[in-house]
């Protein structure tokens, strides 16, 4: 799930609400600093006080008075440093705060198991979620012809879900969230155009299909494909593809596309910049077939 598509605090609330499995790195780093300045590193103080010491008489004035305890060039602060930050809950926001001191003060009067766990449940908590905002503004970039309310979408959206399994839970996420390894989304100072060969079919459209995810949920001769193997009952508006309402509710179309895209896009079957000629698009569409039928295979 790329930065750009879905913000840090939206994936907390996702991770949590479709149970991918995944942990946040910066929260887990937190938790076990935390967890190893109140248990396995308790008397570190007395190194920070030698530290300030030694910092004091070997470093240059100017980087002492700024706070600076190590050399110019290293990469991060000292053990200790980190260690003592932690114990202030300096580096973390007012809500986290909120969450993370209770436990603290808890743990101090009555020691109890598991702390790294329980610290990094409320840092993961204590983030804002920001899912139904943002979906709403996904989807109405991939489906301006439809008319919708975030909140309904999003209801309908982890309702369908519930039933996939984890890995066409990541795909839809990644669709919804316009995820999708494009080189509109992946390379945005070059775009190229659809790597299926669209724009060889229709010369005459008024603008030549592009390497984005609003073509790929409309690309004619990427959905022949699919349907070809899920049936032809797969709406073909996008809005209902992407089982936002309760008119629809099979992921299996919209990841075998992302399957058989990716496939193309990232595999040694496509073709840099998209088909040429109808030679290539020959073999671009009849490895697509071959990456289609190994992928719905491997969904049922």
């Amino acid at each position: 799930m790329a930065t750009k598509s879905i913000s840090r605090k939206a994936f907390h609330y996702v991770n949590e609400m479709f149970a991918l499995g995944a942990r946040s790195l910066k929260a887990t780093l937190q938790a076990s600093m935390l967890r190893t300045a109140l248990v396995t590193c308790t008397d570190f103080r007395p190194l920070l006080s030698s530290l300030h010491e030694t910092a004091l008489e070997c470093m240059p004035v100017q980087a002492t008075i700024s706070g600076g305890l190590a050399p110019t060039g290293w990469d991060s602060p000292a053990i200790v440093h980190n260690l003592y930050s932690a114990t202030l809950c300096s580096n973390l926001s007012n809500s986290q705060q909120a969450k993370v001191l209770p436990i603290i003060s808890k743990f101090r009067s009555s020691p109890f198991g598991r702390l790294q766990n329980s610290l990094y449940c409320a840092l993961v908590e204590s983030a804002e979620i920001e899912w139904i905002e943002l979906l709403g503004r996904r989807i109405a970039t991939l489906c301006p012809e439809t008319d919708f309310v975030p909140h309904e979408i999003a209801w309908w959206f982890a309702w369908h879900l519930k039933a996939a399994s984890p890995s066409i839970r990541v795909i839809m996420l990644r669709t919804v969230s316009n995820s999708w390894a494009t080189s509109h989304r992946v390379e945005q100072c070059r775009s190229s155009c659809c790597v299926f060969g669209c724009g060889l079919v229709h010369p005459l459209l008024d603008t030549i299909p592009k390497d984005n995810l609003q073509h790929y949920l409309r690309c004619p001769i990427l959905w022949k494909i699919v349907r070809q193997l899920v049936g032809e009952d797969a709406p073909s508006v996008p809005f209902d593809l992407l089982c936002l309402s309760p008119r629809y509710g099979d992921f299996r179309p919209v990841a075998l596309a992302h399957c058989i895209y990716h496939g193309i896009r990232l595999g040694s079957g496509g073709v840099p910049g998209g088909p040429r000629d109808r030679a290539q698009m020959a073999h671009v569409v009849n490895t697509a077939i071959d990456v289609a039928r190994v992928a719905f295979l491997d969904m049922n």
